[in-house]
């Protein structure tokens, strides 16, 4: 699971594991991404791995060195084995359902649900909370079923907000603990520049590992570049400021 407060770069780092699995190694990824349109996604896709800023992309043709960088990444993206799906509140069993067709068309090897509140129930609930708990078992299910790794997004509450220094929590996640409880590990994002543009760790990224079933929990800083639509490690020489 990775989870954020608004704007810190989730549906970035979901889109950035897709691009890795689909275009770096070849694999079948299927991403649920119900908030977002294909062509947004594409964008992003072709933004990060041609390293072409986005607005570029956005509000004009490829022109010059954009263009170069266009034709040169374009190949790679389009050969891809990368399905987008963005069925409005697709359910599980939807989401289930398209990954045992893509299994007999060549497979699928990795699950990306961005966002993991834009899902319906399979039935009606009292409450959201029992909506969202099944919603986490369910697709808990469909990764034991399938034996492939599924990747959620989620949005956090507001308590981060009301720490000095903002740290997110797991307890943090929006509206269900069946998110919290159920993931084997659960990613974080938090960035200093988001609420202070002036902080002097302005495109700096904490990832935090806040929960690790099979491993160990840690943070690790990366480069937010958000005009690239992507996360990138750090330089070798660099030294994260505090």
């Amino acid at each position: 699971m990775i989870a954020a407060r608004p704007a810190h770069g989730k549906s970035t780092l979901a889109i950035n594991l897709a691009r890795s699995c689909a275009v770096a190694e070849g694999r079948p990824v299927l991403l649920f991404s119900p908030q977002m349109s294909r062509l947004d996604i594409q964008r992003r896709v072709m933004s990060a791995e041609g390293r072409i800023p986005l607005h570029h992309l956005t509000h004009r043709r490829p022109t010059g060195d954009d263009l170069q960088a266009f034709t040169e990444a374009m190949p790679r993206v389009a050969k891809a084995a990368l399905t987008v799906d963005t069925t409005a509140r697709p359910d599980v069993d939807a989401i289930r359902s398209q990954c045992h067709r893509m299994r007999t068309r060549g497979g699928v090897d990795l699950l990306i649900v961005d966002t993991v509140h834009e899902l319906a129930p399979a039935r009606r609930y009292d409450n959201r909370y029992g909506e969202l708990e099944e919603i986490s078992r369910s697709l808990k299910r469909v990764a034991r079923e399938l034996g492939i790794p599924v990747v959620v997004t989620a949005q956090l509450n507001r308590d981060p907000e009301t720490r000095p220094a903002r740290e997110p929590r797991p307890s943090d996640i929006r509206d269900c603990g069946a998110f919290e409880e159920d993931a084997d590990l659960v990613v974080l994002i938090n960035r200093d520049d988001v609420h202070d543009p002036r902080s002097p760790r302005a495109g700096e990224a904490d990832l935090i590992v806040a929960k690790h079933r099979n491993g160990p929990t840690g943070r690790l800083t990366v480069a937010f570049q958000g005009h690239l639509a992507r996360f990138i490690d750090l330089a070798a020489d660099y030294t994260p400021r505090v």
